[in-house]
């Protein structure tokens, strides 16, 4: 078995690049790889922070990586961004095209 771990770094309600790791006990050792985020605004995980990452039913390998959308200045009229990624290989590519 394979554990992964998404996340980013913290600026206060700014957003930041995600990360991830990958280990085969979830006590580690883990590996850090870089951002799974791939197209426009990666590098701030597209302008949203990782909060969960839910599992799609009767297909093996494909997730949904939900994630909050902070609208700093008005954090009521904050939204969320779901988007459906797989792991292929023990990576993760989290296109948003």
């Amino acid at each position: 078995m394979k554990y992964f771990l998404i996340t980013s770094g913290c600026s206060g309600w700014s957003p930041n690049a995600a990360s991830y790791a990958v280990a085969d006990n979830i006590l580690g050792p883990w590996t850090e790889f870089g951002n799974p985020c791939k197209g426009p605004h990666a590098e701030e995980t597209f302008f949203a922070q990782g909060a969960f990452v839910l599992p799609v039913n009767n297909k093996p390998g494909s997730f949904i990586f939900m994630t909050d959308q902070w609208n700093k200045l008005d954090l009521a009229n904050s939204t969320y961004l779901w988007l459906p990624f797989q792991i292929v290989n023990n990576k993760i590519s989290i296109p948003n095209k």
